[in-house]
């Protein structure tokens, strides 16, 4: 909405980078920690950072590439941006409430799968 443009193909993007954020903050936290103590043996976490943040930049990259991956959305109304957000709500917590009874559900009852 602040660059007046919609990414179409972030959901794939986000599906192929996502898991592998979490992964890259630990190696970077644990290169930062063995930096401070021990400097020779933070290069291999680092290369293992680097390693993560280059995949990550080349999927980035590659798909920005592909031709018509977003769209102009310059003018759209607040309003339809809060009723989109509204509605992601409601589906997340629909979902979530449904996980979590069907949770309780087999906590209950062992037995049904």
């Amino acid at each position: 909405y602040n660059f007046d443009q919609l990414s179409l193909i972030s959901p794939l993007v986000n599906i192929l980078i996502l898991p592998i954020i979490p992964i890259t903050m630990l190696f970077g936290f644990i290169s930062g920690l063995l930096a401070l103590l021990w400097q020779p043996v933070a290069y291999f976490t680092v290369w293992v950072t680097w390693a993560f943040l280059t995949y990550q930049i080349k999927v980035v990259e590659f798909f920005a590439r592909i031709p018509f991956a977003s769209v102009n959305i310059k003018g759209l109304p607040l309003s339809v941006l809060a009723s989109y957000y509204m509605v992601l709500a409601a589906a997340v917590f629909v979902l979530q409430t449904r996980n979590r009874n069907l949770a309780m559900e087999k906590f209950r009852n062992p037995q049904v799968v």
